[in-house]
């Protein structure tokens, strides 16, 4: 895709999230893209479906972006770490997380729905069993590892941190 191509399909995007959402919502979430163009994060137009942006470094997935209406979840939110994660097979060990930073990525573990005997039409089976920063995590998200809803931000702040961790990670495995 042109550089044109992807600065009119990161316009659009903005504009969806003008749309969408109102007052700090807004503002945050223009926030949380302006640091992706800033940061060497590019969004893969190609999979924005069903108000799912995906967002990619060097080819690797890092997250996804909901907007309302997003599986029945209110506002908008950003599932970090898709699919087969990185950080959690222990590659960010040769980086600085401070404890802080590990206990916040703890208290946002997106917990897996079928586990939680709810249906979230993902269709994998409930539950994975992952090493997040050194903590044994149970009946993770098959898809997602951690979950933010509506962050505000000082939670921005620390998800670009971990953003930061996942990048690093990234860089380090090719």
């Amino acid at each position: 895709m042109s550089e044109k191509n992807k600065a009119s399909t990161l316009s659009a995007l903005e504009g969806t999230i003008k749309e969408k959402l109102m007052g700090e919502a807004q503002k945050h979430a223009l926030e949380f893209i302006a640091y992706t163009q800033a940061n060497g994060l590019v969004y893969d137009a190609g999979y924005a479906t069903n108000n799912a942006h995906l967002f990619l470094y060097n080819g690797e997935t890092v997250f996804l972006l909901g907007l309302p209406p997003f599986w029945n979840v209110k506002g908008w939110n950003i599932y970090l770490g898709i699919e087969d994660n990185i950080v959690s097979n222990g590659n960010y060990e040769d980086f600085l997380v401070d404890e802080t930073l590990k206990e916040f990525a703890w208290s946002n573990v997106k917990t897996c729905e079928v586990a939680l005997g709810r249906d979230c039409g993902c269709g994998k089976q409930p539950g994975k069993r992952v090493n997040l920063f050194g903590k044994e995590i149970e009946n993770n998200c098959p898809s997602h590892v951690l979950w933010f809803v509506e962050p505000d931000a000082s939670t921005l702040e620390k998800i670009f941190k971990l953003v930061n961790v996942w990048k690093r990670c990234i860089d380090g495995k090719q």
